[in-house]
């Protein structure tokens, strides 16, 4: 057998054990589609993805507007703006003028029938952790032009374990400073009132109430006081923090906006265990994948004319070689 022949040879047996390795991942994905957990998605949860996907939609576009009244209502009526980081007085917020917020609002009325209002920040917290898992796993993270290996069952890297829990510890301190914008009243004081010292009707607490010096019954919560005391310490805190909340919002609605004209490929009907090996440098960049997901539920392997040609002229050098 001459050189020539050789290196084909071997170049053909790389080839073949490629196709070995992706058929066995074919058969590790026809069984992960057998689970129960796999099965339950497919068969209860995807005829109803639509429903789904337009409750979470109107959610998130809810929690996106209360974001934008509760800014819009502090820009407005804030006398001391940059000085105190757009902070609202007593007097603003008595206004007949003053922005409604409906879901500030129903918070503070959940929260008199425990665990209403719980579960309504829990839900706002779940969805905000899918979007991070679902970008996460989708997208992945490019830090310095250079993406992060995907999360996998038993195979994800050290480095991206350490950025996701990198990215969750941050979520939680995220998730929770945009509490205190979208629903202020709730997540400081909630349904406190107190009676003030005439004798008049209660009325709800507020920051200046407690900063009177007049005994009151209101407690503000700690994650809300320590906020408070960061901002009137250090107003340009507090400034950045209030246009940062307007640069999500119109990063939110020009996403939305993309999202709603185009339609991308969505990541489950895509070759995602390809895509991985090929991220992994396991076979030849240029080698035509023959594989496709057919209806959700097999997986069937197909070699284009090449790959069959190539098969045909490796039987064909093993017969010379014997």
């Amino acid at each position: 057998m001459s050189e020539k022949d050789r290196a084909k040879l071997l170049e053909l047996q790389a080839q073949q054990q490629q196709f070995t390795q992706r058929t066995y991942r074919l058969q590790e994905e026809e069984h992960q589609q057998s689970t129960f957990f796999a099965v339950l998605c497919r068969r209860v949860l995807l005829p109803f993805r639509w429903v789904f996907g337009v409750l979470l939609f109107l959610f998130s576009l809810s929690v996106a507007g209360a974001l934008f009244l509760a800014l819009l209502q502090r820009l407005e009526f804030s006398r001391c703006t940059y000085s105190c980081g757009f902070v609202l007085d007593d007097d603003a917020t008595a206004r007949e003028g003053v922005l409604f917020n409906p879901l500030d609002e129903l918070l503070v009325r959940l929260s008199q029938f425990f665990p209403a209002d719980f579960l309504l920040v829990g839900a706002y917290f779940a969805l905000l952790f899918l979007c991070l898992l679902y970008g996460f796993f989708s997208l992945r993270v490019r830090i310095c032009k250079k993406t992060c290996e995907p999360v996998r069952a038993g195979r994800t890297p050290p480095e991206s374990l350490l950025i996701l829990c990198f990215l969750l510890v941050h979520f939680l301190l995220a998730a929770s400073l945009a509490l205190l914008s979208v629903a202020p009243r709730y997540a400081s004081f909630g349904a406190q009132t107190f009676s003030p010292a005439n004798g008049s009707d209660p009325i709800p607490c507020s920051l200046q109430a407690t900063a009177s010096g007049e005994e009151t019954t209101c407690r503000m919560s700690f994650f809300a006081a320590v906020f408070s005391r960061a901002s009137v310490a250090y107003p340009s805190f507090a400034n950045f923090f209030f246009f940062s909340n307007w640069a999500f919002l119109g990063i939110y609605a020009v996403c939305t906006l993309y999202c709603l004209l185009t339609r991308p490929k969505q990541p489950h009907l895509s070759d995602r265990w390809l895509e991985e090996e090929e991220s992994e440098g396991s076979f030849n960049r240029h080698a035509n994948p023959g594989f496709a997901m057919q209806d959700g539920n097999s997986s069937l392997f197909r070699a284009s004319r090449k790959d069959e040609e190539t098969l045909k002229l490796l039987a064909t050098c093993d017969e010379d070689s014997v």
